[in-house]
């Protein structure tokens, strides 16, 4: 859970005391020096029926204006503009029973001294839009004392009503109007009516663009308001944006170390807490303390709430006793300013609650903690997220104490608090997620699988429409999240339900539906595919995700306001909307259709050859329902699950993944040496662990599915040994999968658009000379593709300067595709890791290749410009080169690189090596596979009967000679007769 503060506007938090000095007159101007706490209190002779309004100039120096009455009592709050040379415009209503007061204080006493200019404008009779407008004021004022009171409803019902006033008495385009519309956007995210927020929001950002410029400050908080609001959402595609450029606006206007800046950064850093980017978090409050500790005082609730939240993000990398210091000097501060049941004291409660039960201090953890939920229900009701978050870490906390009755009740009363959130909610799946954790810890298999699959589902849901909208960073991350979502799943079946056939055909679902989902939503190719449709169904594709976006802003921002049954037809309408879209564009194209059609387990089953067996292997990380949170996972380790056309679904656990890793590594390092002599023996230990499992539940199979995951994905399971010695490829055909989702796609029809294309021996260019990478000479591939055009006399042959990435970028889906080249796998130590799209971390040299560090990349093909070539219809892709088949794992996700590229591309099967061969060993090898791709041999067995016949050789019987090439994706015949499109 995290229970982060973020520091608001500071009008209304004076605390200052003042005596009358001197008195206004109109006319006049009185210009005065002004430093720290000092405050100038002026008398203005105002009768009941008189308005006054006067200006007052800032001079490097940002002031709050208070009115107050004769007798001292104060009526409003003047603290509009923020810029050090801006000014403040006051309206004053006379009193009856005498002078009015006007109060100067610098807003920040810590700054250094300044000056202002006070000036009255003008005194004449009261109107009845004067009253108006200064009652929208008093009423602004005490709106924010009722908020600091925690009285949500009341304050918001005031700014209702001062924003009424202020829309009959001023004109609509004024920076108070903006104000206001600000304040009751505010207020209503506060009551949960996030729709209606969004869109005062957007009024109030229309206003102050209008009036005030984009570069103004408090321009720049509503920017930063709108997306704290979305970041609440779990929407970061529209909220970092929106918190970038407010902090970056307020850095020019106000200067990089005000204590404005050091708000907005608190705002700008919570996205980046829930993306588990803790280094960047900690960076950002770090900076915004050391700003707000200079700039203000001790006690201001700006520094209060940083000092909460570094105790928050503490507690969340397990630096309890950190965590512990921060969270006591956020609670004893903020109980001192405003009050032990004030509704900011409940975030450090709940903090330090977390960190008590930690340490296994459960009773005081519990006191804490639901004193907290006390304060948070007073304040914003029973139901909604804040109570609801209460109530989770209330159960966190009973779990961990081993009280599972009372944990699951507490879980219950949180899902109640957010169901009528909706199904998307956060809170929803985290409450759902928690109850399943309960009853597992329990003992209660049937309530925990049920629980658990009803979170997977909406899960699903949840992840499909922020991979629909989300940025790179955002797609990574939920890659990163997938794997715990999985863990827990996979784990309740392997540990604990092993025999229950609905805990195994979970977490099947889970492998099918997202292995490889996000590296298929950052590739490029619905923008390419988009590109290749028709001008109708380029307007249904827009009309889908403008649909997908709606859905997305529906789903993320909850009912408001709506009734909970009519919000779920309204949900139920546009996602029925979205799914008859998603139907019509593929009766079009049935490649927008393998990209969108729904995965079950029976249909994947049905793609199922009565030959093959599926295997779907994964990492997973053993779950304790029953451990606290640094201890819930175990050692990572390796399962697979054995899908047949026929029967049950069957499974192996195969052990801890770091043995089995380490294995894989030793082998994959005496593969690629023909001069190792223990290739055989690694080849058997890791089959003892690998594939000997396997092969025991695949029965009479003779060939083999397989999706790789981990480690697994870098080493050809043809070159593993069985007991009796026979390499794998002896027993079985081989083809990879990135997962059985893949059977459906290769179902559909496609037709190819043109001759075979052949591309080799690229002119590379002389040796570079500003950086490492240097691609030599191939000339070896221009032999290799002679020998291809011999067997298919219709193909295209590309060598040397013809050989370049446009040729291949405009070429139209060939019927088969050799790109006889060098690729390349940037590894961490070569600086990669900075860039942060994997897919362009590996790819193909073409023609021009050395040249890149005279400023252009034309010369190499990215695996992320692969992903959007026109590859629909093409037979086969073969890449004849070194290292084309690795990439950058990613657990449960596979290989980041030219691999899945050209896959998502398009092609139906992909042949690719996982080392380096010479070129007369790949030429050997390819000529003597396409040889029997025109005997009619099956694409798999093609590439099978070649290998056979160099394991039969003496001097190729090392599997390095043989095994480095894997084919993926359709092993059937290769049918060499070119189709056009209808």
């Amino acid at each position: 859970m995290r229970h982060g503060l973020c520091a608001l506007a500071v009008a209304g938090l004076f605390g200052w005391q003042s005596d009358p000095s001197a008195t206004l007159q109109l006319g006049q101007s009185s210009e005065r020096q002004l430093a720290g706490t000092e405050t100038h209190t002026y008398q203005l002779p105002l009768d009941a029926n008189s308005v006054a309004r006067l200006t007052v100039e800032q001079h490097r120096l940002d002031v709050a204006v208070r009115v107050e009455d004769a007798s001292g009592a104060r009526l409003a709050d003047f603290d509009l503009d923020s810029r050090p040379d801006g000014q403040e415009s006051i309206i004053v209503i006379g009193d009856a029973k005498g002078p009015v007061r006007i109060t100067v204080k610098a807003t920040y006493p810590k700054l250094p001294a300044g000056a202002y200019a006070i000036r009255v404008d003008d005194i004449r009779a009261a109107t009845d839009r004067d009253r108006d407008e200064f009652e929208a004021h008093k009423l602004a004022t005490s709106s924010w004392d009722l908020e600091n009171a925690g009285k949500f409803k009341e304050a918001l019902a005031q700014e209702t009503q001062a924003l009424t006033l202020a829309n009959r008495a001023i004109d609509a385009k004024n920076a108070f109007h903006g104000m206001l519309l600000l304040r009751c956007a505010e207020l209503n995210r506060a009551n949960g009516d996030t729709t209606e927020a969004e869109r005062l929001f957007k009024r109030a950002l229309a206003i102050d663009d209008a009036v005030l410029g984009r570069e103004n400050p408090q321009t720049a908080f509503v920017l930063l308001r709108l997306g704290a609001l979305y970041t609440a959402l779990d929407d970061y595609t529209r909220s970092e944006p929106l918190l970038d450029e407010a902090v970056a606006i307020a850095e020019r206007t106000l200067g990089p170390d005000h204590p404005r800046v050091s708000t907005m950064l608190i705002a700008q850093a919570i996205p980046h807490s829930f993306l588990d980017d803790y280094a960047f978090v900690i960076a950002c409050y770090e900076r915004a303390l050391k700003i707000a500790e200079k700039t203000l005082d001790a006690d201001d609730f700006g520094v209060l709430a940083l000092v909460n939240n570094l105790g928050d993000v503490h507690s969340r990398i397990g630096d309890y006793a950190i965590a512990e210091q921060y969270d006591m000097r956020a609670l004893a501060g903020l109980e001192k300013k405003f009050g032990e049941d004030n509704w900011r004291v409940a975030n450090p409660l709940l903090n330090l609650g977390k960190v008590l039960r930690e340490q296994h201090h459960y009773d005081r953890a519990l006191e804490l903690s639901w004193r907290a939920y006390r304060i948070r229900e007073k304040a914003f009701g029973a139901q909604g997220s804040e109570t609801a978050s209460a109530l989770i870490s209330i159960g966190t906390i009973y779990r961990a104490k081993g009280d599972y009755a009372k944990a699951l009740e507490t879980f219950q009363r949180a899902l109640d608090a957010v169901e009528s959130r909706g199904p998307y909610f956060h809170y929803t799946l985290l409450t759902l997620d928690n109850l399943a954790n309960t009853y597992e810890a329990q003992g209660d298999i049937a309530k925990a699988l049920a629980c658990r699959t009803r979170a997977d589902r909406l899960r699903d849901k949840q992840i499909a429409l922020n991979l629909a909208v989300g940025s790179e960073r955002q797609k990574l991350h939920y890659a990163s999240q997938l794997s715990d979502w999985n863990d827990r799943t996979i784990s309740l079946h392997a540990r604990l339900a092993p025999d229950n056939p609905d805990a195994a055909a979970a977490s099947l679902l889970i492998l099918f539906e997202r292995k490889g989902q996000v590296l298929d939503a950052m590739s490029g190719g619905m923008v390419t595919l988009r590109e290749r449709m028709n001008a109708d169904d380029r307007a249904m594709l827009d009309q889908l995700t403008t649909s997908t976006t709606q859905l997305a802003t529906l789903a993320l921002g909850g009912p408001g306001k709506t009734p909970l049954d009519e919000y779920k037809q309204q949900l139920a309408a546009m996602e029925a909307k979205r799914e008859q879209l998603e139907v019509e564009i593929g009766r079009h194209s049935p490649e927008f259709r393998a990209r969108a059609m729904p995965v079950t387990i029976e249909s994947v089953q049905q793609a199922i050859p009565a030959e093959a067996a599926l295997v779907e292997f994964a990492t997973y990380r053993p779950f304790n329902a029953k451990a606290s949170d640094p201890d819930e996972y175990g050692a990572s380790r390796y399962i697979a699950y054995v899908l047949r056309h026929e029967g049950g679904i069957q499974f192996a656990d195969l052990g801890e993944a770091g043995a089995i890793d380490a294995s894989v590594v030793a082998l994959r390092q005496a593969l690629r040496s023909p001069l190792r002599h223990d290739v055989k023996s690694l080849a058997r230990a890791t089959d003892a662990r690998v594939l000997e499992p396997v092969r025991r539940l695949v029965s009479d199979a003779t060939r083999l599915l397989i999706s790789p995951d981990g480690e697994l994905n870098l080493i050809p399971f043809e070159a593993l040994r069985d007991e009796r010695g026979r390499f794998a490829i002896e027993r079985f055909s081989i083809s990879y999968l990135t997962s059985g989702r893949d059977l459906l796609r290769l179902q559909l029809p496609r037709a190819s658009k043109s001759a075979p294309l052949i591309v080799a021996d690229p002119t590379f260019g002389p040796a570079p000379q500003t950086h490492a990478i240097y691609f030599t000479p191939l000339p070896g591939t221009a032999l290799e593709a002679q020998s291809i055009k011999t067997l298919f006399p219709d193909a295209m042959v590309l060598r040397g300067t013809r050989a370049t990435k446009s040729a291949l970028a405009h070429a139209e889906a060939p019927a088969l595709l050799h790109i006889a080249t060098h690729g390349f796998f940037l590894q961490d130590s070569t600086g990669a890791a900075q860039i942060a799209n994997p897919l362009l971390r590996s790819g193909l040299a073409l023609n021009g290749a050395n040249a890149r560090s005279q400023g252009h990349e034309e010369g190499v093909l990215t695996a992320l410009e692969a992903s959007t070539l026109d590859l629909w219809g093409t037979r086969l892709v073969t890449l004849s080169g070194c290292d084309t088949g690795v990439g950058d794992i990613k657990n449960g996700e596979g290989v980041y690189g030219l691999r899945r590229a050209f896959l998502l591309a398009g092609a139906e099967t992909l042949v690719m090596s996982l080392w380096s061969v010479s070129d007369f060993a790949t030429r050997e090898m390819m000529t003597a596979y396409y040889r029997g791709l025109k005997q009619g041999l099956g694409r798999s067995e093609a590439l099978r009967q070649a290998q056979l016949a160099m394991l039969k050789r003496a001097d190729r019987r090392h599997p390095f000679y043989w095994a480095s090439f894997i084919q993926a994706g359709d092993w059937s015949r290769f049918d060499t007769q070119r189709v056009s499109e209808p």
